[in-house]
């Protein structure tokens, strides 16, 4: 009995969503949840529908995070965020590397048929990234007792966006020294050391970065790109071309004060660097110039009947059109500053063309109230209402009472602790006000109206369905430290660069 989900097998609501899924029926419109109950509706139909990779739309990178962080309590890895990063148009490595590479390991995963959640935003899914088939055509195999050309595994990797280097510190890297060829491949957590003798590959090792010990022995290595843009020749011609066309623009151009030989040799200098090595050091660069068909979203990388959820699309929409309006009155300075070419106004996906994308898969948006939008027409409509859990903080009488309360009314109540330790505490408490409580761990317990659940789990905001009597407090909810409140925090706009 999984105590978090059970539940809602008697709930017609959800039982009607879940039917439409599976008709396909769609779009469906989910209304009457509050956000903090938002993830446990994710994970229920992620489970009930454990076939298909589950896509979750929402507003910005700190509610992904939180939704991420409450999942993972659940399913553990099969939860990420795909982030979003800030585009620069300076031709140096990104300092966000850490999170394309998290972004390149989502795509493998994806490309590897893995069934799992992906957290999202609008802004994330706008950076232009290789097409499945292309990315996954420049994958390596190395297997133990096979011939290995070095000179031909080096240009590769070259063109897969790997570095070489003396000694291998960082994911992206290789390194030859003799019949010892090191590579850190972005989907390891290790580096790769692979011993020679002579064109055979004699043995496969995970190794310690710090110790250069050997940790693991493989028999074969899978290295994937290290970029999520590659590029093929004709891609590589059409960059050049279009590049040059700039560049010839940007020279005609007068403009007062700026220094147009400046930015001429910049780009001069990212010209020869791809026609020489077929990459760049920031691809964002060059990006625009990438022809319509070479690239996708992550959103071609899904299978075709996965699920793509919004939490409230037309707030989404509103809140990425003043994104994309900002990002182009900076992007139309920078070039009227010479900073950038012109054709750097079409580096991101419009969002116009990632809905009509999201459209193609079977869509739910959920949202607190019923809002009418042509945005997404709703082929079914569903109430599952949610609402807040009472905060107490230390106020112990309120506590008890409102339990006995609900546990005479029929409630079925867990409280969520954290730990064993203050599980225990909480269950010596009610016992001296005459309320009896199992403690449990994992997911294995059976809601019942007489007797309190609680749960040694970690939940960061309790909330209730009140039509089916179920109500999950937090240990916060409690002791205190939560706040919740209506007022409206003025948003900061972050734009992609």
């Amino acid at each position: 009995m999984n105590f978090l989900i059970d539940f809602l097998k008697n709930n017609e609501s959800y039982l009607d969503m879940i039917s439409n899924l599976k008709s396909n029926n769609v779009p469906i419109y989910c209304n009457g949840l509050i956000k903090e109950s938002l993830f446990h509706l994710v994970y229920s139909i992620f489970n009930d529908l454990p076939n298909k990779n589950l896509v979750l739309l929402v507003e910005n990178d700190n509610r992904a995070n939180e939704l991420c962080d409450e999942l993972k309590n659940l399913v553990g890895d099969k939860v990420v965020v795909y982030p979003n990063f800030e585009i620069r148009f300076h031709n140096i490595n990104s300092l966000e590397t850490n999170l394309e590479n998290i972004r390149i390991e989502i795509m493998n995963r994806l490309i590897s048929k893995e069934k799992f959640i992906i957290i999202t935003t609008a802004g994330a899914l706008s950076k232009k990234i290789s097409t499945p088939n292309f990315f996954k055509s420049h994958y390596i195999y190395i297997n133990e007792n096979s011939e290995v050309n070095l000179k031909e595994l080096t240009e590769n990797l070259i063109k897969m966006h790997y570095d070489r280097v003396d000694f291998v510190e960082a994911k992206g890297q290789f390194s030859i020294r003799g019949s010892i060829f090191d590579i850190f491949p972005v989907n390891f957590k290790n580096p790769i050391r692979i011993e020679l003798f002579g064109d055979d590959v004699d043995s496969i090792r995970v190794f310690d970065i710090n110790s250069q010990r050997s940790v693991e022995k493989l028999q074969k290595v899978e290295i994937i790109p290290a970029k999520e843009m590659v590029l093929s020749k004709a891609d590589v011609e059409n960059i050049l071309n279009g590049l040059n066309k700039d560049i010839e623009k940007l020279q005609k151009l007068k403009l007062f004060g700026k220094d147009i030989e400046k930015a001429t040799e910049k780009f001069y200098q990212i010209y020869n660097d791809l026609k020489e090595n077929y990459h760049i050091s920031n691809m964002d660069l060059i990006s625009p110039y990438i022809r319509k068909g070479s690239y996708s979203t992550l959103l071609d990388y899904l299978d075709q009947d996965s699920i793509v959820c919004t939490e409230d699309i037309l707030k989404i929409y509103d809140r990425n059109l003043e994104i994309e309006n900002l990002f182009h009155e900076n992007v139309l300075f920078s070039i009227e500053n010479a900073e950038i070419l012109d054709s750097h106004k079409d580096i991101l996906i419009p969002f116009e063309n990632i809905l009509r994308r999201i459209k193609e898969f079977s869509v739910i948006n959920f949202t607190q109230l019923l809002k009418r939008t042509k945005i997404i027409n709703p082929k079914s409509i569903v109430n599952l209402k949610t609402i807040e859990s009472e905060i107490f903080n230390r106020k112990f009488d309120m506590l008890f009472q409102s339990l006995k309360y609900k546990l005479q009314r029929g409630y079925k109540i867990v409280i969520f602790a954290g730990s064993f330790e203050k599980a225990n505490n909480l269950k010596e408490i009610l016992f001296a006000e005459n309320i009896n409580s199992n403690i449990f761990q994992g997911l294995e317990f059976e809601l019942k109206s007489s007797i309190l659940g609680i749960s040694t789990l970690n939940l960061e905001s309790g909330f209730e369905y009140p039509i089916q009597k179920v109500l999950f407090l937090t240990h916060k909810e409690i002791y205190g430290t939560v706040k919740k409140t209506s007022k409206k925090v003025k948003r900061k706009v972050k734009i992609p660069y």
